[in-house]
């Protein structure tokens, strides 16, 4: 099955440094120019960064080294631009709806390239582990951690404060994607499948509530439908992920709960049909294991066994 272009290249080209440019169909949202971490003071850009900001959770050690990079590039390709959005914004409009949307519009393009990116590093780069409940409990427990890093965050001064509490927020959201990938994908594994990202992109949007490809195998027309659901949704969901994240305690909970939730979703979806080509992969398996079986191979490595 053909890739579809919206997807970055196979790895390892584009899943290791900064993310290439968003693709050309996401939408121009944006109302300032995009920033990243070279246009901030250094000192700012420092106290920014992924090694130094980001969560414990999303730097985790049991995340594959090339799937913790692209983290980290969608990190640093957008809190420079959350920062400009928050400085000299009091505390208490960081909870006005109004204004986190209007954050979130101008991130909104690299969101979607960003979240794409995960779905990617998941299907090549999964998180290890086999049982499901263990990827939703990662899920759940990385998007508690998040929130109430997001809450403490803001306890700080209005600038670098907010814009961590805020990153925090958006990147949780997608990790939650990386995880969900991992998961899926691992199924599929185990049913001797072999997922490509067109086929966990389908049944991630399903989870998440379009139902017009259900229970269909993946094609490239499908998937693109996918893609475009998951994109129109990657706004409201991480608007609603911040102003979750800014509830101390209840905040948390809500988003450890809502992760966990997701991902279980995914996890409970049927297999999709294989397609053609992947018809044709098992069955070659199944050949090359019957004739490795066959009765006469028991011979191979002693001739005379076939006099007796």
């Amino acid at each position: 099955m053909d890739p579809t272009p919206d997807f970055p290249p196979p790895p390892p080209s584009t899943l290791a440094g900064p993310l290439p440019p968003p693709p050309a169909s996401a939408p121009a949202t944006r109302t300032a120019p995009h920033l990243d971490l070279r246009d901030l003071p250094l000192e700012v850009a420092r106290k920014l960064s992924f090694d130094r900001a980001a969560p414990k959770r999303l730097r985790q050690s049991d995340v594959p080294p090339e799937a913790r990079q692209v983290v980290a590039g969608v990190w640093d390709s957008v809190v420079a631009d959350v920062w400009d959005e928050v400085r000299g914004t009091k505390r208490r409009d960081l909870r006005d709806k109004d204004r986190i949307t209007a954050i979130v519009a101008r991130i909104l393009d690299r969101l979607q390239h960003g979240e794409r990116a995960l779905l990617v590093a998941g299907v090549y780069y999964p998180m290890p582990g086999d049982a499901g409940w263990k990827h939703a409990g990662a899920a759940g427990a990385g998007s508690a951690g998040a929130a109430a890093a997001g809450s403490l965050a803001l306890v700080g001064s209005a600038g670098t404060a907010a814009a961590v509490a805020i990153t925090t927020a958006v990147v949780g959201e997608l990790f939650e994607t990386y995880v969900a990938s991992s998961a899926r994908t691992r199924q599929y594994l185990r049913a001797r499948r072999e997922p490509d990202p067109s086929l966990i992109a389908m049944d991630l949007a399903e989870a998440l509530g379009y139902t017009d490809n259900a229970g269909r195998r993946s094609s490239r027309a499908l998937t693109t439908k996918a893609l475009g659901y998951l994109a129109k949704t990657a706004g409201p969901r991480a608007t609603s992920r911040i102003l979750r994240g800014l509830v101390p305690v209840a905040g948390a909970v809500a988003a450890g709960g809502m992760a966990w939730r997701d991902v279980q979703r995914v996890a409970a979806l049927e297999l999709r049909p294989p397609s053609p080509e992947e018809v044709a992969r098992m069955a070659g398996e199944i050949d090359d294991e019957q004739a490795q079986q066959s009765p006469d191979s028991r011979f191979d490595d002693d001739p005379t066994q076939l006099s007796r």
